[in-house]
Formats: C-alpha cells, structure tokens, sequence
C-alpha cells in the first residue's frame, strides 16, 4: 500500500504541476488578450478622434459651399441689375445722342440758310411790303 501510496502522491504532484503549467499559460494568454485590448481601445480612440476632426472639417465646407452658393445668387441678382441700368444708360446715351445730331443738324441748316443770303447780293434785297413807310 505504500507503494501506491507514493504513486498517488506523484500523480498528485505531477497532476499539480500540470495544473499550475496550464494556470500559467492561461496566465499569459489573458495578459496578452489584455494587452490586444488595450491596444484596441488605443486605436478605437485615434479613430474616433480623427473622426471628429473630419466632421469638423466636413461641418466647415459645408457652411462655406453655402455661404458661397448665396453670395453667387446675390452676385447674379446685381449683374442682372446692372444689366439693366446699363440697358436704360445706353437707351438714355443713345437718345441725348439722337437729340444731339439731329439739334446740331437743325442748327447747322440754320447757320447755313442765314449764309446763304448775302447781304449785298441785289437778288436778295427785301423789298418793303406794301403800307411800310420807313423807307
């Protein structure tokens, strides 16, 4: 019986030392899940930052597509107006201008049928109409 003993007591021990190698592994094993985990958490977080700051560049461009859309349609609505006064400018050009030609070419008639009649020609000489007595 004591032989069996002994053998019990280094199956025991054998048993014991197999438990605690496997203990250790898992040990190990845990710590380096532990670890991945970490290192996971760490990635997540730089993900999570970088994310952010692309939403915030994101949020930025998109008010400044739409400030610039507006001050586009404001810009077409003053080119639409200053067509038009620059329309009714050239209308107001072109008529002073007709109205000048034309009063430059009435007075020019004027000028030239005043011109026209010399003052010592005998052709032209006024005769005094009847019942004038001044002469």
């Amino acid at each position: 019986m004591e032989g069996d003993a002994d053998e019990q007591l280094t199956t025991i021990a054998d048993t014991d030392q197999v438990n605690e190698m496997v203990i250790r592994e898992r040990n190990k094993e845990l710590r380096q899940v532990e670890g991945d985990v970490v290192q996971l958490e760490e990635t997540f977080s730089l993900l999570a930052n970088q994310v952010e700051a692309q939403r915030k560049l994101l949020d930025t461009a998109d008010e400044e597509i739409m400030i610039a859309a507006s001050e586009i349609s404001n810009g077409t609505r003053s080119l639409k107006e200053a067509e038009s006064y620059s329309r009714r400018f050239w209308g107001v050009i072109v008529g002073t201008s007709t109205a000048v030609v034309v009063g430059l070419g009435l007075f020019s008639a004027y000028l030239r049928s005043k011109d026209a009649k010399p003052v010592n020609n005998p052709e032209f000489t006024l005769e005094p109409a009847d019942g004038d007595t001044n002469q």
